[in-house]
């Protein structure tokens, strides 16, 4: 597993969070969304109780 480095700043960052079973390229088959990290709990990003408030690109923020 590749090690990346942190962000210290989290918050307008852009995300794409895939699922599936591991190894696969995200496919057209709606597999994965994007969107944007709005509001972080913790500015440490290994803080345990880390909680990240995301708006997904389709779905609007409430």
């Amino acid at each position: 597993m590749a090690v990346l480095e942190t962000r210290p700043e989290l918050v307008g960052k852009r995300f794409l969070c895939v699922w599936g079973s591991g190894g696969e390229e995200p496919s057209e088959s709606g597999r994965w969304r994007a969107g944007v990290i709005r509001a972080v709990s913790h500015r440490d990003s290994h803080s345990l109780e880390l909680a990240v408030y995301v708006e997904f690109d389709d779905l609007e923020w409430e």
